[in-house]
């Protein structure tokens, strides 16, 4: 394990939660970007222009999500978030869970069966391949089951190529032991 992925994990077990990159307002988390680069001025920038450091993160997030020592996903708003195993643990306890539907439970089934999954993989079992469901739908649904902490994300996965790299997800009640 680097130095660096060692003191990343470090950081998000003395934090508790800590975004990806940095958010704006008051009650922005710590973030990955701000700990690794206290001076530096953060840009989303994707061309030739923009700061490498975002682009080195982008891969680090991959490296410390698929180490399975923090949990990784879109718990609490859209933000990619890391969050520590005592922090889920006690986040998980004081989630209000809402009934699911049927494209939530359906995502849950299939994770809870077999873990790691992309949306892909998924769909491809239902076969679906965007027919039957929007892909909107089954966006929210899994914000939904990742914000009642019953699935978090692994990353980027290696399993399967494409225009755009696809995200691996897991049931943590069968993968973690939390």
């Amino acid at each position: 394990m680097s130095q660096r992925l060692k003191s990343c994990l470090e950081f998000i077990q003395r934090e508790g939660v800590v975004s990806v990159f940095p958010a704006k307002g008051k009650r922005a988390l710590p973030s990955l970007f701000r700990f690794l680069h206290p001076r530096s001025t953060f840009s989303w920038v994707w061309d030739e222009n923009g700061d490498d450091k975002v682009v080195k993160l982008w891969w680090l997030k991959n490296e410390i999500a698929a180490s399975k020592k923090v949990l990784y996903g879109r718990f609490f708003t859209n933000q990619p978030v890391f969050v520590s195993f005592a922090k889920a643990k006690e986040l998980r306890a004081q989630i209000q869970r809402s009934p699911l539907g049927e494209v939530e439970r359906y995502i849950l089934e299939l994770l809870e069966q077999n873990s790691p999954q992309t949306l892909r993989m998924m769909k491809r079992q239902a076969r679906l391949d965007g027919r039957d469901f929007l892909r909107s739908e089954w966006q929210k649904a899994l914000l939904k089951v990742q914000k009642q902490f019953l699935i978090c994300s692994l990353g980027d996965s290696t399993r399967e190529s494409g225009p755009m790299p696809s995200t691996e997800y897991v049931a943590l009640e069968h993968f973690f032991d939390l």
